[in-house]
């Protein structure tokens, strides 16, 4: 029963419209709406290399898990009751000079990682679709500590110097994972009866950057603070039966089976305004049945989602980097100039 709930407030989340406002995963939004001060000042990866420069090398930073409800500025603090979190991290200047926040988000709006823009029927009856989403890096020079109102310490005394080698890191980050993934995508590989999940694809978050940033930081030489329990994160995982496979979207047969699928999807989305949970629950069995699509990194992928636990939505404690360290193994720590 409980995987029942969860699989039905996440699909809730996802396709019942709620998250039609376009803050769900950004926090610059609701920066401007809370601070008029003309001194903050907002930077993306092509960017970040001249907010670098400001920093000074012997500058003390202590490094900080943020985390903020899920559709804010809409709803307020009601997503938390199920730990629905949208997550960054914050730098505290311990010298006075500015602090730090950094998070990736779903541009131009949440809604269009999981929706096309647009499927467009041509005079022959077939369709064409098209995407307008990425994923982007903001960095801020102020942290708003209404809007991220859950902080937990992860390291301390970090230098200025370290934290400029961690800008250096983050524009890579951006630039290979354009996309803001939702899901972590595991089919089961089972052979002589045995049970077998393998991961086809990770999820590309703020949580998976939150958590590559706490990598690079460790590395970098970053002292842990005293961390009882690792921290928690969000993640969802949809669960296949077999390898999903790639879907050739030139092929005009299959290009109209997936305009048909997110048409279905859309027409959930609306009945979900006036149906229950379950009805819109029992409606996505019907499609699970079927094949399910996913569009990632600018491909589609065709799968069978599994009848008995299609997708999971948790919200666990996350290991921290561990081990011995080597800064060589984080890769193009020189990309500012």
């Amino acid at each position: 029963m409980k995987t029942i709930i969860s699989a039905i407030i996440c699909l809730g989340i996802v396709f019942t419209g709620v998250i039609m406002a376009s803050d769900c995963c950004s926090v610059g939004s609701e920066i401007v709406k809370n601070n008029n001060d003309d001194k903050i000042y907002f930077y993306t990866y092509e960017t970040i290399c001249s907010f670098k420069n400001s920093i000074r090398d012997q500058d003390v930073y202590e490094l900080f898990y943020v985390q903020a409800p899920l559709l804010y500025a809409t709803y307020g603090n009601l997503f938390e009751k199920i730990n629905a979190y949208h997550s960054g991290i914050a730098l505290y200047n311990k010298n006075g000079g500015p602090n730090i926040s950094l998070d990736f988000y779903a541009g131009p709006s949440f809604e269009t990682t999981l929706f096309p823009k647009s499927i467009i029927e041509d005079s022959q009856g077939n369709y064409n679709l098209t995407w307008d989403t990425y994923g982007l890096i903001e960095v801020t020079n102020y942290i708003n500590e209404t809007y991220w109102n859950k902080r937990q310490l992860i390291m301390y005394d970090l230098s200025g110097f370290q934290v400029k080698q961690y800008l250096n890191w983050a524009p890579i980050f951006n630039k290979t994972h354009t996309f803001y993934n939702l899901y972590k995508i595991e089919y089961d590989s089972s052979k002589n009866g045995t049970s077998d999940s393998i991961i086809f694809k990770n999820s590309s978050t703020c949580d998976d950057f939150v958590w590559a940033s706490f990598e690079v930081f460790y590395q970098l030489g970053g002292t842990v603070g005293g961390i009882q329990s690792d921290p928690p994160r969000d993640e969802i995982t949809l669960f296949a039966n077999s390898k999903p496979k790639l879907v050739d979207y030139n092929n005009v047969t299959q290009r109209n089976q997936i305009a048909n699928f997110y048409n279905q999807l859309k027409d959930i989305a609306s009945i979900g305004k006036n149906n229950t949970a379950l009805e819109i629950f029992n409606e996505l069995i019907d499609l699970f049945n079927g094949s399910f699509y996913c569009f990632i990194d600018g491909s589609y992928y065709e799968m069978t989602l599994s009848k008995q636990n299609p997708i999971s939505f948790t919200y666990q404690p996350s290991p921290m980097p561990i081990g011995k360290r080597n800064k060589n193994n984080i890769k193009n720590l020189d990309y500012c100039k």
